[in-house]
């Protein structure tokens, strides 16, 4: 502060001190000390500070902020202190949630111990931006009589929302308005047949849920977004240690045998412009897989609000699912022990997946002296490139042997990306090549076998992101339940085996055989600039698992 961000320190000595006749000038230097640059930064700070009376203005500003954080009614805050614009909020509770919360509205605070929200503005703070910290921080605390903008109010009125403004259970939870902007904007009118769509908290839920960016790594916006519209519908929600959201229609779920149903929060980067048309809902992750995350919610919610549920039914909004960690599912395997698993993946209204390949992640780097293009020795890209074709020739080969004309039973590989560098003295080739495995794959022999050919073709080989493949069948009970409920709309049911991988892949293993993958949308429309979710079909599966949840949950026995 004393240069005005140009790096600057300086040295006090009091009276006692100086009269000591223990430290003369020049006792205590720097050999970089006396900086030029530093010094007259520091005098311009110092003018503008006395010019604009800028100690007098942080009083002032300190002491209307200090009025409206006192007068906020929240029983997280226990004391708020500070002078001008040095500000302290203690609270009840550990203050990190609610700076991780604040962050992600772009409001940058520091913590003073465990449980104390530090304020520290600059000195030239606008009146406008100190207002606008406020009224975050006042929305964050969840203090009472603030209006929640956005699509939650029409939530609140509208079919779904939970009766008598029940709040739930958060331990250690931030409270988070409905996004700002043109959330309640264009809500559509008419279905695909003409019908009037009622503006319903079904709809506003997801149309929220794709205006909170959530890439992998970020979905902490929309984590406790989730947690807070879940509480509103009825259930008991948090957001847990990993980021993951949960949602449950009893406090204890995990002592008992719950339904899961595990869906993912993240999706892959591009900006989709949300926007209805023709009875679609456009966006990033309306299809994967916001849209059978949503209708998790929105199901489970009903049944909640009915009551009577002899087992608990868990919503998990888990995190990282589009990257190799899973780290989301993982953080869940042992906490449950279900009694039935639903992953929310796309599969159309009328469709339950019940099988996913397998993956592995194979990145290769090929290092070569430079040399002249017309000289005889290969660039590290055309090594790179001959070792990706002794890889597809591999695989030919072997399809033609076991696969037949079955794609989930095929060995898939594909050339994610491909780049060189140039130093003048190293060409430099990185490729990334991504498997896909069919069922009872030997992945073992094939890392022996790219590494035996990598060691041929000094390519520089690593592995990562291995799952292998799971099935289950169509005879297990939740898929019975499926095939009934789908029925009971007038559609017919039919079964997939997907080419790609999903959090099936992580828990299934352990969680058994009780278990498949549904949602609304068309997965073709996966990570595609046209990503876009029909709105009929969006209805139709939250009729479905409500159909579903409402037979499981009344199940005392568990069948594997």
């Amino acid at each position: 502060a004393l240069g005005g961000g140009v790096p600057l320190g300086a040295i006090g000595l009091g009276q006692r001190v100086i009269e000591s006749g223990r430290i003369s000038k020049g006792v205590h230097g720097s050999t970089f000390g006396g900086n030029p640059l530093a010094c007259a930064a520091a005098l311009a700070t110092l003018d503008i500070i006395e010019r604009e009376d800028l100690p007098a203005r942080a009083a002032r500003l300190g002491t209307t902020a200090l009025e409206r954080l006192r007068s906020l009614r929240t029983p997280l805050i226990r004391e708020v202190r500070g002078r001008g614009l040095m500000i302290g909020i203690e609270l009840t509770k550990r203050v990190q949630p609610y700076l991780e919360a604040l962050l992600e509205r772009s409001i940058l605070a520091l913590p003073a111990g465990p449980n104390v929200l530090r304020l520290l503005p600059p000195l030239v703070i606008t009146e406008e931006q100190l207002d606008t910290v406020l009224t975050v921080i006042a929305d964050v605390l969840g203090a009472q009589g603030q209006e929640v903008a956005g699509v939650s109010n029409l939530a609140a009125g509208s079919r779904g929302a939970a009766p008598g403004g029940f709040s739930g259970e958060s331990p250690d939870l931030p409270s988070l308005p409905a996004p700002e902007g043109d959330a309640q904007k264009n809500l559509p009118l008419k279905g695909d047949e003409g019908e009037p769509y009622q503006a319903d908290a079904d709809i506003a839920l997801l149309h929220s849920m794709l205006t909170i960016p959530s890439y992998s790594g970020q979905e902490g916006a929309l984590a406790h977004y989730l947690a807070e519209q879940a509480q509103q519908r009825g259930l008991h929600a948090y957001v847990d240690e990993v980021g993951n959201f949960i949602a449950s229609t009893h406090r204890d779920a995990c002592d008992e045998q719950p339904v899961v149903l595990l869906g993912h929060m993240d999706t892959v980067h591009g900006v989709v412009p949300i926007r209805y048309e023709e009875g679609a809902l456009y966006g990033r992750g309306a299809v994967d897989a916001k849209g059978p995350l949503a209708a998790f919610v929105c199901a489970t919610a009903r049944l909640a609000q009915a009551g009577n549920l002899t087992r608990p039914i868990v919503v998990v909004g888990a995190v990282e699912e589009e990257a190799a960690t899973s780290r989301g599912a993982r953080g869940v395997i042992e906490r449950y022990q279900p009694l039935a698993c639903v992953i929310g993946e796309p599969s159309g209204s009328q469709n339950v997946t019940i099988g996913y390949k397998g993956r592995l992640l194979v990145d290769g780097t090929v290092t070569r002296s430079s040399s002249h293009s017309a000289g005889p020795q290969l660039s590290s890209s055309e090594v790179a490139t001959t070792f990706w074709m002794r890889v597809r020739n591999h695989a030919d080969e072997w399809n033609r042997q076991h696969a037949g004309n079955s794609a989930f039973a095929s060995l898939m590989p594909t050339l994610r990306s491909i780049n060189s560098t140039q130093d003048g003295m190293e060409d430099r080739t990185l490729l990334c090549i991504g498997y896909r495995l069919p069922p009872n794959f030997d992945i073992a022999a094939l890392r022996e076998e790219l590494e035996r050919w990598g060691d041929e073709d000094n390519v520089q080989l690593s592995f990562s992101g291995e799952e292998v493949t799971f099935q289950t069948s169509r005879t297990i009970p939740l898929a019975r339940s499926f095939v009934s409920a789908i029925r009971a709309t007038g559609a017919q049911p039919t079964f997939k085996y997907k080419t790609g991988t999903s959090d099936m892949n992580v828990v299934g293993p352990f969680w058994g055989q009780n278990i498949v993958a549904y949602g609304p949308g068309d997965s073709r429309l996966d990570h595609t600039p046209d990503e876009h979710i029909r709105l009929t079909e969006y209805h139709h599966a939250i009729d479905v698992l409500t159909r579903v949840l409402s037979e499981l949950a009344q199940q005392r026995s568990v069948t594997r």
